[in-house]
């Protein structure tokens, strides 16, 4: 009897430790979904890749310290802007966020001041974090992108 209840009871810890376990910790490949973006939608013939994550400093204060990847493409004539970034944790993870954002209303109000069309654009876009990946896509097609991204999540 002993043996059983033994037996029952390790079960029932391991499923408790696999019901609480975090399963939001997935691996995703950033550089896909930008590649998935591109293939998929229409994007400005000016963008220009970002590879260097020094590049994410320059472009945005991002601390690289608190980048363990990334996928990044800037238009450089006009509203296209995404940012893919997996942060360090999730300290990491607000501060990437709080600089996109700062760049999200910066953007804003450059292009408000000579683009309706394109600051129209702008208010549907949006900077989003799920766990530690931050997300900043500026694109026309800017929902129909966050649903991709969060498809792989």
């Amino acid at each position: 009897m002993r043996k059983i209840l033994a037996v029952l009871l390790a079960a029932f810890c391991l499923v408790l430790v696999a019901g609480c376990s975090d399963t939001s910790a997935k691996d995703v490949d950033l550089k896909e979904i930008l590649g998935k973006f591109n293939s998929d939608f229409d994007l400005s013939d000016n963008m220009k890749e970002i590879t260097d994550v020094n590049d994410l400093n320059k472009y945005y204060s991002i601390d690289t310290n608190d980048v363990v990847s990334f996928a990044a493409e800037i238009d450089t004539s006009g509203l296209d802007e995404i940012v893919l970034v997996q942060a360090k944790d999730a300290e990491a993870a607000a501060r990437v966020e709080e600089k996109l954002q700062a760049r999200y209303d910066s953007r804003s109000k450059q292009i408000a001041s000579y683009s309706p069309e394109n600051y129209e654009i702008m208010k549907k876009c949006e900077g989003k974090t799920d766990g530690n990946y931050v997300r900043m896509i500026l694109a026309e097609s800017a929902q129909e992108m966050a649903e991709v991204y969060n498809s792989y999540f």
